[in-house]
């Protein structure tokens, strides 16, 4: 499912690996992405999150105005990606994506 060329991604891999503290991450994100951008990678991970806790996607849609495109999409990046499952499986991201 990569749309972005191999060689970008792994540029963009190799930068976020140097960051060893949470405000140098932050600082970056803060200067490449525009807030909306943010806030959609944001909206994603709390997706992610509600599928895992087992709500549907009429009950998510509900509660968070996302859209069904957006519900959809994670839906099947958790069931074939492996990215949000690492990361699910490594941290719980409900101690920081509580709304």
């Amino acid at each position: 499912m990569k749309n972005i060329p191999e060689k970008h991604l792994e540029t963009l891999c190799n930068i976020f690996h140097v960051f060893d503290n949470k405000n140098d991450i932050e600082e970056l994100l803060l200067d490449v992405c525009t807030r909306k951008e943010l806030e959609a990678i944001y909206q994603r991970f709390r997706v992610a999150q509600m599928l895992k806790s087992g709500l549907s996607f009429t009950q998510i849609e509900e509660r968070t105005g996302i859209s069904s495109t957006t519900i959809t999409r994670v839906s099947k990046c958790l069931k074939n990606g492996q990215g949000y499952n690492k990361l699910f499986d490594k941290y719980n991201l409900s101690i920081c994506m509580d709304d």
